[in-house]
């Protein structure tokens, strides 16, 4: 907190005369663009104008734009959120002459950190608990608590925060407890105990149906998901009303999550616990599912959406979510029956499920599928390859049993592509003609 003070000063100190837009680089995914809502809303009331791109990857080609950008004296101030950046990357920045920070959680390479601590880059200004601490903390909550010292009127962004935090951790750790009491204390949101579904508002057979977790059989299957309530004893229908789950009693959530338990490795804990919801135009939102939304815009492209969804414009983002969520289940039945057909697509190896989707699910995808089938999955090491439109390869890792981010670097370092993530999550991005380099190595590594 020390640190975020003294970066959030030093800032403050470089805009009390800047005539220039601060130029905004994040990424696409749900806590990339939260991040870029608070720091927009805080720039906003700051009178400061803005420039923001967001990116699928901050590879050699983006920042040699940087750079041209820095050469033409189209900013002084550059804010990079939600990127891991290596000491090539640090040093070519820090050459610039310009004011930059950078706000991220991603495990940083040892040689950089160790020039970061040093203050060897005079002037970068990084903040990221990784260098100080094992604190977990998303990139969204770095950018709150940073823009909560500049100012204490943002408090009032720490339901954006949450956002962030949920759709990149899938849980409030500790050290973030400090956000969730600022957005309850300024009403933002609301918490209840009660079963951890995405769609809590939609009917309770949609909301099985299209489920943030992946459960067998019921999982993009209306017939699926009417049984299962139908076993459950759960009455759909309160009147003529549609009922959601917000409104099950505790021994109707305690079947239903008996049911799901059965069917899938997911635990009760894991199940039921706090919901925190939203509200917006008076309808209740979960905010794991606004995190959904904001994170479907960002897949898509459709940045500017995902952002004005985090202030509350959501019906756009909505419209977009809703076609964003039938690709994506397009996807997870493209991987069950290439599971169930024992492709040549899927290799289960020694520990690990590695899906070589190649042109069959989008690049932007192959994470969140992962991601969604990874309870079936916990003692695997799961392993997503998606062809990407510039003749790469994007890789997607996840895993509770080793460190992803290591795993990749062990199989990556003399490849020459860019990777980077943190323990659970990572991922690479590989030339075609690497593909059955990188699988070979995989496979060697987790023998």
């Amino acid at each position: 907190m020390d640190f975020i003070s003294r970066a959030s000063k030093d800032f403050c100190e470089i805009i009390k005369e800047e005539e220039k837009p601060i130029r905004i680089i994040s990424h696409i995914d749900t806590d990339g663009i939260t991040s870029v809502a608070i720091l927009a809303k805080c720039l906003k009331r700051l009178n400061l104008r803005y420039w923001i791109t967001n990116l699928k990857r901050f590879d050699a080609e983006e920042l040699e734009k940087i750079l041209e950008e820095a050469k033409e004296d189209k900013w002084n101030t550059l804010i990079i959120l939600d990127f891991g950046l290596d000491k090539v990357k640090l040093d070519s920045l820090n050459e610039l002459g310009k004011n930059v920070f950078i706000l991220d959680h991603h495990i940083i390479p040892y040689e950089a950190s160790r020039l970061l601590r040093e203050g060897k880059y005079k002037r970068i200004s990084l903040v990221n608990q990784r260098i100080y601490s094992k604190d977990e903390i998303s990139t969204a909550g770095l950018a709150y608590l940073f823009c909560k010292v500049i100012s204490r009127e943002n408090k009032d962004l720490a339901y954006i925060a949450l956002i962030g935090i949920l759709g990149d951790l899938q849980k409030i750790p500790s050290f973030c407890r400090e956000i969730l009491e600022d957005a309850v204390e300024t009403r933002k949101i609301i918490v209840r105990k009660g079963i951890q579904i995405l769609r809590s508002r939609l009917p309770l057979q949609k909301a099985l149906e299209y489920s943030d977790f992946y459960i067998p059989d019921v999982s993009n299957s209306q017939k699926g998901s009417r049984e299962l309530l139908r076993q459950a004893n759960i009455p759909l229908k309160e009147g003529r009303i549609y009922r959601t789950f917000i409104d099950l009693t505790d021994e109707e959530i305690l079947r239903l999550v008996t049911l799901i338990a059965i069917r899938t490795p997911v635990t009760f804990e894991e199940l039921i616990g706090e919901i925190y919801l939203i509200n917006i135009k008076g309808t209740l939102y979960s905010m794991r599912e606004i995190g959904a939304i904001v994170n479907s815009c960002g897949r898509v492209g459709r940045y500017e959406e995902g952002i004005e969804a985090c202030y509350g414009k959501i019906d756009s983002a909505e419209k977009n979510y809703t076609r964003y969520r039938k690709e994506l289940l397009s996807s997870l039945r493209w991987i069950e029956k290439n599971i169930k057909m024992n492709s040549s697509y899927i290799h289960d190896y020694n520990g690990a499920l590695i899906i070589n989707a190649r042109n069959n699910i989008r690049d932007t995808l192959i994470g969140v599928t992962l991601s969604m089938i990874n309870p079936l999955y916990e003692k695997k090491v799961l392993v997503g390859l998606a062809y990407s439109d510039d003749n790469k390869i994007k890789v997607s890792l996840r895993s509770s049993e080793i460190n992803s981010r290591e795993l990749l670097e062990r199989v990556c370092h003399d490849l020459g592509c860019e990777y980077g993530g943190h323990e659970r999550a990572a991922g690479c991005l590989l030339e075609r003609e690497q593909e059955d380099i990188f699988i070979n190595r995989l496979l060697n590594e987790l023998r």
